[in-house]
């Protein structure tokens, strides 16, 4: 079974803070053999101009500085289309319920417009087609209904390929193409990033939490030598098996010929020492009567 490592971090995109990296490993590049990715946003630490904080607002991902947001999106909504409907519908649903009834013990808002809110966003078909963006703050108070603040959390979905979300990148842009095993660094930015983007504006202010998890799929060696060593035992025993059936076949064919040919020599001979040991003994006792014979004669002459 191939290994897994994982990267697990909270991000909150507050002013300054508009951006984070990661680094991608640097050694055994060749093992990995997928980067799985899980991430959903939330509201952030405090709202810039009151306490209640808003949530991520079109959170865009680069890898070496290009700009895989979109490839992202659309393979996310490609898993959520991919999962059972009604159960990621009624997820959905359970979740918005839990959180307006929240803002309702909170009395930050009105929750009569949230409720409105939601019913639209739980009629929207397909359900993926809430996510045209990772977060955005206008849906719903402080961008908290959006459905990328849900993702993995409470509703269920697998987790992105980021070889895939790569794949598809390489085939949209064949002039920037990317090979997912000299990746570099991971950027999250709170909207266009200021390191690549010329779309960046300083009237973008950062804003929410996000949460994700890389699972580093690295391709385990040992199992490769272990996989070696059982051919190599199961030739073995295929081998002694053959052995084992020519010997079988041996003693019932030839040699157990060979056996029973012998046997019927030795107790043909044992038969013929058995009459000639018989014969001997009758020759023994007329010898012995004709010298009992000869004595009589001898002693009847003188």
């Amino acid at each position: 079974m191939d290994q897994v490592r994982i990267i697990s971090e909270k991000l909150s995109f507050v002013p300054f803070n508009y951006e984070y990296t990661f680094f991608a490993p640097q050694t055994d590049r060749i093992l990995v053999q997928d980067l799985l990715l899980s991430l959903y946003g939330a509201p952030g630490v405090t709202h810039p101009g009151g306490s209640f904080g808003i949530s991520c607002n079109n959170i865009f991902f680069y890898i070496d500085g290009k700009d895989l947001t979109l490839p992202l999106l659309e393979e996310l909504r490609r898993l959520l289309d991919a999962s059972d409907q009604v159960r990621a519908k009624k997820q959905y649903s359970d979740a918005l319920d839990k959180w307006i009834s929240l803002l309702t013990q909170l009395n930050i808002t009105d929750t009569v417009k949230e409720r409105a809110i939601a019913a639209a966003l739980l009629s929207t078909q397909p359900l993926s087609g809430n996510l045209k963006s990772l977060g955005d703050a206008k849906v719903g108070f402080g961008g908290h209904l959006h459905i990328f603040n849900f993702l993995y959390k409470e509703v269920e979905l697998a987790p992105v390929s980021l070889f895939q979300v790569i794949k598809a990148h390489n085939n949209q842009n064949p002039d920037e193409k990317i090979n997912p095993l000299e990746i570099k660094r991971l950027t999250f930015s709170s909207g266009p990033c200021r390191l690549f983007s010329p779309n960046f504006s300083t009237n973008n202010i950062p804003t929410g939490t996000l949460s994700c998890q890389f699972e580093i799929l690295v391709h385990d060696t040992l199992e490769d030598k272990l996989d070696a060593l059982q051919s190599q035992l199961a030739l073995l025993q295929k081998n002694i098996e053959t052995g084992l059936t020519d010997i079988r076949k041996l003693l019932t064919s030839d040699i157990s010929k060979k056996l029973r040919e012998i046997k019927t020599s030795v107790d043909d001979t044992s038969r013929d020492i058995t009459i000639a040991k018989f014969e001997l003994l009758n020759l023994q006792k007329r010898i012995d009567s004709l010298e009992n014979t000869s004595q009589e004669i001898l002693k009847s002459i003188n």
